[in-house]
């Protein structure tokens, strides 16, 4: 009892209370510790951001990659010799269609069809019923084009069953058709062209007429036309090789001769480099919002004027402004067909003067784009689909290594970012450790003072 009124005389009376600080009362030490724990965070958070922005970083860089695929698809569309089609061709009137190929030259013909080609019609002799047994036995062959199938008829087989079984067994279409009294078995030959006309002299036993050549309503014939006078015979309706470079459909018998006019044409050309044009400004224009531009700052910190974009765009320039090897006379440049790199790097077509020199010498201008051994034509549009592989794929490639670098240092900052909140969380079971044992001192030592009629307040 001596020892606590020896402790009381020491204790003098205070308006400070640190049971405002929480101690002693369990509440408001949680928020002193999450205040010094904060305090202590921020590095933590630092790093986070760091790799935020090294996980956006490398996300761009992948769509950028994204981006020149693109432009690789467009080029590799320009340089292939059999997708380009410098003529288009017309004509005067119905019955004839004209489409071109790369081999194509400009001209004019006078094309007249005499005759379309055609498959064979053929019908039995009428029958009473499609579905009745015919009572015949025995083998019904069809011969076309050399090729002889023979189907095995039984007694108790109908007109339809026929049909499916001659279906089947040959190049035809059989069918039971009704003229409005009896019933037919038709056959129509599925290749056009005289030499698949159908023979059914090999029957034996079972005919239903078919051989008869009255039964036959239409005789597979060719296409007959001629090109400038010159006779020209086809087993279809299109014809290939008659003109260089151009085919021909007929649909119509033309009882006057058709003109078909083969011309320079930018259209085509100019709709596979608008293409082009999207995807390359579409690459420059990402670049710019990412990598920065002039006094515009870069969407990201961490690919301010990155390498592998600047790379990028300087190797797509050089391309796009440096002669065509095997360019001649006054088409020797991409700018030179009209396409235009404006100050920006965005890249604009001139449509006219791309049409004026189509018009001019569609040759040289397929020179500029094409790759071509057969013509010796060492266009671009090959190179730019080899330099986007160098920069996006192959060994080594900028872009591809700095999605790499990126992806790396966000891995290395989850090992640090994890190492820092290890010790973070160390720090906190620390404090709250000290706050608690603080907290059980003074709410002992105020049961004491209390005691000796303290009132609760301390120097």
């Amino acid at each position: 009892m001596s020892n606590v009124r020896s402790a009381s005389l020491s204790i003098k009376p205070s308006t400070i209370d640190l049971s405002s600080l929480g101690l002693g009362t369990g509440y408001s030490s949680t928020n002193i510790v999450t205040t010094l724990v904060a305090l202590k965070k921020a590095p933590i958070t630092a790093l986070q951001t760091t790799q935020s922005s090294a996980k956006a970083a490398a996300t761009a860089l992948s769509t950028f990659s994204s981006k020149l695929a693109a432009v690789k698809t467009a080029a590799k569309d320009l340089s292939d010799p059999t997708a380009y089609e410098p003529f288009a061709a017309t004509t005067s009137g119905s019955g004839v269609v004209a489409s071109t190929s790369g081999a194509s030259v400009a001209a004019s013909y006078l094309v007249q069809v005499s005759q379309l080609a055609q498959g064979q019609r053929t019908v039995s002799d009428p029958q009473v019923s499609s579905t009745a047994a015919l009572g015949q036995s025995g083998t019904l062959s069809l011969t076309i084009n050399g090729k002889r199938s023979d189907v095995t008829i039984t007694a108790d087989q109908s007109l339809a069953s026929i049909a499916t079984a001659l279906s089947k067994a040959a190049r035809v279409s059989a069918a039971v058709v009704f003229d409005g009294s009896k019933y037919r078995l038709q056959v129509r030959g599925l290749d056009t062209g005289a030499a698949n006309a159908i023979d059914f002299s090999g029957a034996d036993g079972v005919d239903l007429g078919l051989g008869k050549p009255s039964n036959t309503s239409l005789q597979a014939q060719d296409a007959v036309a001629t090109v400038d006078g010159l006779t020209v015979t086809s087993p279809t309706n299109q014809v290939k090789g008659a003109l260089d470079g151009v085919s021909l459909a007929f649909s119509l018998v033309t009882p006057s001769p058709v003109t078909v006019t083969v011309a320079p044409d930018a259209s085509a050309l100019s709709s596979k480099i608008g293409a082009l044009v999207s995807a390359y400004n579409a690459v420059v224009t990402f670049a710019h919002a990412n990598a920065g531009y002039g006094s515009t700052a870069a969407s990201n910190s961490l690919l301010q004027s990155d390498h592998a974009m600047q790379s990028a765009l300087n190797t797509l320039k050089k391309l796009m402004t440096a002669p065509v090897s095997g360019g001649s006379g006054a088409y020797t440049t991409l700018a030179s067909v009209g396409l235009k790199l404006g100050n920006d790097g965005t890249v604009s077509l001139d449509q006219n003067k791309l049409t004026q020199a189509v018009q001019s010498d569609p040759t040289t201008v397929r020179a500029l784009f094409v790759t071509d051994h057969a013509s010796g034509a060492n266009g671009v549009m090959k190179s730019f689909a080899s330099a986007i592989d160098s920069l996006t794929t192959n060994f080594g490639a900028p872009v591809a290594a700095e999605v790499s670098r990126f992806n790396a240092r966000a891995s290395s900052l989850d090992k640090s970012i994890s190492t820092a909140q290890r010790r973070l969380d160390a720090y906190q079971a620390q404090l709250e450790a000290k706050f608690n044992s603080a907290s059980t001192t003074i709410t002992t030592n105020r049961s004491l003072y209390s005691q000796v009629g303290g009132t609760g307040k301390f120097i």
